[in-house]
């Protein structure tokens, strides 16, 4: 077969034009890490001209400022040993072990000053030019990186300030609901609208008590100061007294409720207040979103090492365009409580983080009309032990 030279040439042209202008890094070296050939990013991510590049050893080459500051060669500084770059080039060379998207930051002198900077970076061995050596692909994630900080900073403000809102909030509110209750209990002497009014301070108050006890823990949570208090408990007693617990609720309905459980102890580590948190909220929510005069399931199985708790409902469901906001904070889903139930719209936020903090999993089905199941798993080995 006869080789078109001129295809040939088209080829080469249009690689060389596209390695030249994608915006990651591309580096060719041999086996000393000497560099061979860089596409244009490099050029213009670190202030050099290429052909200064080309034969220098990579952390000469890229003004790494360790080799600068203490003017020595790569491989030969005080810090070579701890580099991840010489780690991840020396398995290609050595074992040909490519490394995937690692991410490494560094101290480099770009114009005269000294930056930092952090990188992903990639390895693959190759021939070049018929020899062996290592091909680097290395992404900057530095301003990523300093938006994700600044993000982190931003929630850490955000869940501070909240935290000191809601806390200057709880006693207020909770003065307001118990001077209420107080009223209630002796209001005889009142009319109907008076014991209305009433009726729907009370009520308020009570909603706003839980919004705050909910804003003050997805503020902590989200802080990093979810705080569990594990110990060694049988999870059959834990479900039995939520069941109990939600039981008057679902009797104001004519709800239905069906616990599926082994007779046996079902012992396991666990927070058992937080647990008991996350099974009330579930079971709380399938009384919320179902209509009168149908069946509430909790069922609880084995799956190999875990455990898995099922709530199911025979509701409105939530539509699939919607199941990926579920577990956010303040999430507006177009289903609605069958009786104008109220919601903080935090407790599955909480539920999902509570669940992620021993370990488990969190997730939902659900088909509109037909109802939902909301499944969480616990694992059952010691690893709290």
């Amino acid at each position: 077969m006869k080789v078109d030279l001129n295809q040939l040439k088209e080829s080469n042209e249009f690689l060389n034009t596209l390695l030249n202008h994608i915006t990651s890094l591309i580096f060719i070296l041999d086996q000393q890490l000497r560099i061979q050939c860089v596409n244009g990013a490099v050029e213009e991510s670190f202030g050099k001209d290429i052909k200064n590049m080309t034969h220098q050893i990579f952390g000469n080459a890229i003004n790494c400022s360790h080799a600068i500051e203490e003017n020595k060669n790569c491989q030969h500084t005080s810090f070579c040993d701890l580099c991840d770059f010489r780690k991840g080039l020396f398995k290609v060379l050595k074992h040909q072990i490519p490394t995937y998207k690692e991410k490494v930051t560094r101290h480099l002198y770009i114009n005269g000053k000294k930056v930092e900077k952090t990188f992903v970076f990639t390895t693959r061995h190759i021939y070049y030019e018929k020899k062996s050596m290592v091909m680097v692909v290395v992404d900057d994630i530095t301003e990523i990186e300093e938006q994700r900080r600044e993000l982190k900073e931003a929630i850490l403000l955000k869940n501070k300030f909240l935290g000191t809102v809601t806390h200057d909030l709880r006693n207020p509110i909770s003065a307001i609901q118990n001077v209420s209750w107080f009223l209630l209990d002796d209001s005889d002497k009142m009319t109907d609208e008076q014991r209305l009014f009433l009726k729907d301070i009370y009520e308020v108050s009570e909603y706003m008590s839980r919004l705050v006890d909910d804003l003050l823990e997805i503020s902590r949570i989200e802080s990093g100061k979810l705080e569990l208090n594990i110990g060694y408990h049988d999870y059959a007693e834990t479900i039995r007294e939520s069941v109990m617990i939600n039981q008057p609720l679902a009797v104001k309905k004519d709800i239905k409720m069906e616990l599926i459980l082994s007779d046996k102890p079902l012992m396991l580590y666990y927070d058992r207040n937080k647990i008991m948190q996350v099974v009330n909220n579930l079971i709380g929510n399938a009384i919320k979103f179902s209509y009168k005069e149908t069946k509430i399931c909790v069922k609880v199985t084995q799956r190999d090492r875990y455990l898995l708790t099922c709530v199911s409902d025979e509701g409105p469901g939530i539509p699939m365009d919607e199941i990926d906001q579920v577990f956010s904070e303040f999430s507006k889903l177009s289903t609605r409580p069958t009786e104008n139930e109220k919601s903080t719209g935090l407790g599955l936020a909480i539920a999902k983080r509570i669940v992620d903090g021993h370990q488990g999993e969190i997730w939902v089905d659900s088909v509109v009309n037909e109802g939902s199941r909301f499944f969480f798993s616990l694992p059952m080995d010691d690893r709290y032990a």
